[in-house]
């Protein structure tokens, strides 16, 4: 019977057996063997990248909650935590230490001599009993897509840390003279309009306007958001293209408070979902 392997991508599910990479190449040398694995490799969520005499194993699925943990300590100054940092504390990176055996078709660990990778055939290998394919032929793909995703997560952790305790809209909205000149946080599906009126007539030269319900909210609920072009011309370019799931911060200034039937407000921060 012939051994199946199963392997989810993001895109489908596809059932591969190991006979499909039986029979695969041959190298020449430790040089050519090296010169055909450099670059990345994916299955699912884990990636593994060799460069040179080192393989790094990293396993994406978990990085969010991995961060976050790491970052549970109160002790942490998130303005000075660094990618770096994550790297040498992180559990989802592995490395090891390797050898190109090309004469028996293997990649070994130096340490353990544990095979590591073992059949080779068009752009697939086998790395720890599990089908893998190639991502990108350059060495840097996996570390600049690990940068960015940290970078994002990072700002989100600190975001929400900073405006943890900051009232909803849904309390400001009803009880407005009671949060005048405060912040509140709103989430919900935003796009831009053209409603200027009340405070905000004839401000559209210097603000754009954000209509936004909260989540769960209905028409009454819903938001007019004031935006200052020069500050927030990365968000206006991105609403410009369409509506987007965001999560923002206003602040309810004195002439905001009279507005008949709408609410209205100043934007101070944001974050995207």
């Amino acid at each position: 019977m012939v051994a199946v392997l199963l392997l989810v991508t993001a895109s489908a599910c596809q059932i591969r057996t190991k006979s499909e990479l039986d029979n695969g190449m041959k190298f020449n040398s430790a040089e050519d063997m090296k010169e055909y694995l450099r670059g990345v490799w994916v299955s699912n969520n884990v990636y593994f990248v060799c460069e040179d005499n080192v393989l790094q194993e990293f396993h994406d699925a978990d990085f969010t909650l991995e961060l976050s943990s790491l970052l549970e300590n109160t002790t942490v100054d998130l303005d000075k935590y660094t990618y770096e940092d994550f790297c040498k504390e992180s559990l989802l990176f592995s490395e090891y230490d390797i050898e190109y055996k090309y004469d028996a078709g293997k990649v070994v660990c130096k340490t353990t001599d544990e095979v590591l990778i073992s059949t080779f055939k068009n752009e697939r290998v086998e790395f720890k009993n599990r089908v893998f394919e190639r991502k990108s032929s350059d060495a840097d793909y996996l570390n600049n897509y690990i940068r960015e995703k940290f970078d994002k997560e990072l700002k989100r952790i600190k975001f929400n840390k900073d405006y943890a305790n900051l009232p909803t809209a849904r309390e400001v909205q009803y009880n407005k003279y009671g949060y005048a000149t405060k912040c509140f946080i709103i989430s919900g599906v935003a796009e831009l309009d053209d409603y200027y009126n009340w405070s905000w007539e004839n401000c559209e030269y210097t603000y754009f306007c954000i209509n936004i319900r909260p989540m769960g909210g209905n028409y009454s609920d819903k938001w007019y958001i004031y935006a200052n072009r020069d500050n927030f011309s990365d968000l206006f370019e991105i609403l410009l293209k369409s509506s987007k799931r965001v999560t923002l911060v206003a602040y309810l200034s004195v002439t905001d408070l009279d507005t008949g039937s709408n609410n209205m407000a100043r934007l101070v921060d944001y974050m995207l979902e």
